[in-house]
């Protein structure tokens, strides 16, 4: 019979080397299938291993059978782990660890064997795994019946191939080689050329056949969240134009589809809230970040304004310029709402609207040290209505109630807007004086005191009038502390009380010895 099986050989190395290389470029593209690395390593193995014993007589028996055979086993081990990753099932390091370890262990054993006895363990090891692989492919109800039937029929093929080889060899082996050229081996090598072929290629269209399928999976997945009513989403392009957006946005913004997509997005944000927008969307061009989140406004089709939380994910091409992004958009108006409405219930007082002890507290410290810092004026004035007890008991606590209110309306009039009004509770107000001396404060205070003398409030027809008394402090040292500062201002109250009531009193120690000049 004229048939070369070193030539054989050799067209199986350079066959599987170039089909490896083929694969391995193949993963470079865009739209790569994921499964095929172990096809790839599997075809690399192989290649190498055919080389080795193609080289028998010319390497030594530990390189040229030992390695040679390790190499072609595990590779055919990885061509059935790629048939396992195609049907979906998990392949662990640990058992590519353990297989390998056999694999090596088995081959080494094999060495001092006779050739005869060195094919009947290779053929019945790598047997194990054309049928492993088919089975598999054969048991796999997913991508195309045809190729799969194909490829999994073409393993139980060599698994009958190569259990005849190896028995032959076992029962006549003084006449069987790895070189021999009998019919076993020529119909042996002749199926590993069509394995290797048409295996191959079908495999790969396999793996790309299972990616697209569940690329489209993906995609329909995405789509069918991008449609849920229960978070606006929008595509956009690099210079901010709308490439897509979901109902829920549209029905968020006040505008149908279309009439959207011929806008961008920066014409809809709230002036006060694009200059961050942007500078946060041009470190995402310039590729520093890869998202961000803030709260920004929106201004709607039909004028008002809605809040939202933006989340911004970039998603790129390869290059790593940018392909599109994704937002997020989650109206949070009510919630914003909400949260002033409890700040405010927690910072002013609800009966007058003006800021309560506790709010008034923080804003006083503050104030204080910027003055202490800096060497600015600041007064601080304490009043009270009074005799407020006594209107409570003869008119009712709802009068009592307007005479609060009057007096808050009546500061509210004569102080600035820098200035800070505050009711402490029962009929105690204090009120901030930054950027003033006690003097500049009193002249205020005095202003207050004529205008309730004109002003008096209506009961019942009769008209009633309040006085207060006010006793104003300043800042007479750099370490002086809120608490101190209320208490030089309420020794002066007393004074004013003592020396018979409406009118103000600035406390004795007020005057600091110098200001700075203010600019």
């Amino acid at each position: 019979m004229n048939f070369d099986i070193r030539t054989a050989i050799l067209g199986l190395a350079v066959g599987n080397l170039v089909f490896g290389l083929m694969l391995q470029l193949f993963q470079f593209s865009p739209e790569r299938p994921q499964r095929i690395p172990f096809l790839t390593t599997g075809k690399f193995l192989q290649g190498i291993g055919w080389l080795l014993l193609y080289e028998r007589g010319v390497l030594p028996d530990g390189l040229s059978f030992t390695v040679g055979n390790i190499t072609l086993i595990i590779g055919t081990a990885y061509d059935t782990w790629a048939m396992y990753r195609i049907s979906q099932r998990t392949v662990s390091l640990a058992l590519q660890v353990f297989t390998a370890a056999g694999i090596i262990v088995l081959c080494i054993l094999a060495t001092p064997l006779s050739a005869a006895g060195r094919v009947v363990v290779t053929s019945f090891t790598v047997m194990i795994f054309f049928a492993l692989g088919g089975r598999t492919m054969l048991s796999y109800s997913g991508g195309h019946s045809l190729l799969r039937r194909h490829v999994g029929w073409s393993m139980w093929v060599m698994v009958v191939v190569t259990s005849v080889r190896g028995t032959w060899a076992a029962l006549a082996p003084e006449h069987f080689t790895l070189f021999s050229g009998n019919t076993i081996q020529l119909i042996m090598f002749a199926t590993l050329y069509y394995l290797m072929l048409t295996n191959g290629f079908s495999m790969l269209l396999l793996a790309k056949g299972i990616a697209d399928h569940e690329l489209r999976a993906s995609e329909a997945r995405f789509r069918s969240y991008f449609e849920l009513p229960l978070i606006g989403i929008a595509i956009t392009s690099p210079d901010k134009g709308w490439l897509d957006a979901n109902a829920k946005l549209c029905a968020m913004l006040g505008y149908i589809k279309n009439e959207l997509m011929a806008m961008t997005w920066a014409e809809l944000t709230h002036p006060d809230d694009l200059a961050i927008d942007l500078a946060q969307f041009d470190r995402l061009m310039a590729g520093e970040i890869e998202g961000y989140n803030l709260e920004k406004r929106f201004i709607c089709k039909d004028g008002h304004t809605i809040t939202t939380h933006l989340a911004v994910q970039c998603v790129r091409h390869p290059d790593r310029s940018v392909h599109y992004v994704v937002a997020l958009l989650e109206d949070i108006t009510g919630r914003k709402h909400l949260e002033e409405q409890l700040h405010q219930l927690a910072t002013t007082d609800g009966l007058t609207g003006v800021v309560n002890r506790r709010r008034f507290m923080e804003l006083a410290t503050s104030e204080i040290k910027r003055a202490a810092r800096f060497d600015h004026p600041l007064a601080l004035s304490v009043m009270d209505i009074d005799h407020f007890k006594s209107i409570n008991d003869t008119y009712g606590h709802i009068i009592g109630d307007q005479a609060l209110i009057a007096l808050t309306r009546i500061c509210q009039g004569n102080i600035r807007d820098i200035d800070v009004l505050a009711r402490f509770g029962g009929d105690e107000f204090v009120v901030l004086f930054p950027e003033a001396t006690p003097g500049e404060a009193q002249v205020v205070m005095e202003r207050v005191l004529q205008t309730l003398t004109a002003q008096p409030i209506d009961v019942s027809g009769k008209p009633v009038g309040l006085t207060v008394s006010v006793g104003i402090a300043g800042l007479v040292s750099e370490s002086i502390s809120l608490d101190t500062l209320l208490e030089y201002a309420d020794q002066a109250l007393y004074q004013a009380k003592e020396a018979g009531r409406n009118r103000v009193v600035i406390g004795e120690r007020t005057v600091r010895t110098s200001y700075k000049t203010l600019g």
